[in-house]
């Protein structure tokens, strides 16, 4: 609360563990800072714990202490959090009524400070929005491109497939021709030069003649 840095540094090192010491109303040693105006003693603890989940923390009221710098107009220390610690990804943050520290200010009374408080909490808010934006056009991307290489696969499936298929009717086409010929020229040898048999023998060669003529079917497709 003094904002003796050195007597701060000097307890943290005999007793680390009491940073993580919170008071009654939830409030950390970091909100103790920040409501009292200490950036040097607030740099220390920060640089210290090293914590981001502790830097983040919010009191009974869901107050982090970016809601606090806000509110109090504390310039300097808005800037160090947005610009030195990790909880510029967190600015957007909402206390138990549902205010960012960008609606606590604007619900305070308005001066040069809280202006200024309020570009710069715009500004990081805008860079959190694009960063997000980034990020989302890099999935859309990938999502375009995956999709992109299923198409070309996919038409590549179905090009080799018609082409076999076409590859089958061709030939399918070419025995029927086939057969086709085979079966005019034997009704034109029969219907040129008929042979001379009795009904029994012309039963037989009939049944003969369609027994050959069914299996070249059958093995041609």
């Amino acid at each position: 609360m003094k904002g003796r840095v050195a007597v701060v540094k000097e307890l943290v090192s005999v007793c680390p563990e009491s940073i993580r010491e919170k008071m009654d109303n939830g409030e950390t040693i970091l909100h103790l800072c920040v409501k009292y105006n200490r950036l040097e003693a607030l740099k220390l603890l920060v640089e210290t714990v090293r914590d981001d989940e502790f830097v983040s923390a919010a009191d009974d009221n869901g107050n982090t202490i970016l809601h606090l710098a806000a509110i109090l107009k504390h310039v300097q220390i808005t800037k160090y959090l947005l610009l030195e610690t990790s909880i510029k990804e967190n600015a957007n943050t909402l206390n138990k009524i549902g205010f960012t520290a960008l609606d606590a200010l604007e619900h305070s009374p308005m001066d040069s400070k809280g202006l200024e408080i309020k570009i710069i909490l715009l500004a990081a808010e805008a860079g959190h929005a694009q960063r997000n934006e980034e990020r989302n056009s890099k999935v859309r991307s990938s999502t375009v491109q995956r999709k992109r290489g299923l198409a070309a696969r996919t038409c590549k499936w179905w090009n080799n497939y018609l082409k076999n298929v076409g590859k089958r009717f061709e030939e399918a086409r070419g025995n029927i021709l086939i057969a086709a010929t085979l079966t005019a020229t034997v009704a034109f040898q029969a219907g040129v030069n008929p042979p001379q048999f009795n009904k029994d023998q012309n039963a037989t060669i009939a049944s003969t003649s369609s027994f050959y003529l069914g299996s070249y079917f059958v093995i041609s497709f």
